[in-house]
């Protein structure tokens, strides 16, 4: 009984805390995301005034294509920070119990 007893507080314990780590890893997904969301709009933006300024006759087109390399970038860390935000939804998912293993 004394085991039994014991063993529920272990798995309980041990459900808390793989609860509390997705937890946290959702938070520093959803900051990650935020962050890179943001640097993507401001690379659009970038590229954006480059692009008219390389049409005027103001920047270089080495310029224009350094802004659309950055962009990309931009936007393959987004779509990576998409993947890894939910990816941890999914982990707090299982660690709650919403959704079952296969």
């Amino acid at each position: 009984m004394e085991q039994t007893r014991l063993d529920l507080v272990s798995f309980t314990n041990q459900a808390s805390s793989e609860y509390k780590t997705a937890m946290a890893q959702y938070r520093a997904s959803m900051a990650n995301y935020r962050a890179l969301k943001e640097n993507m709009e401001l690379a659009k933006e970038v590229h954006r005034i480059i692009e008219l300024q390389y049409r005027e006759g103001i920047k270089t087109y080495l310029e224009l294509i350094t802004a659309q390399t950055d962009l990309r970038a931009s936007q393959i860390n987004y779509f990576n920070a998409v993947y890894g935000l939910l990816s941890s939804k999914i982990d707090v998912q299982r660690a709650e119990g919403s959704i079952q293993p296969k």
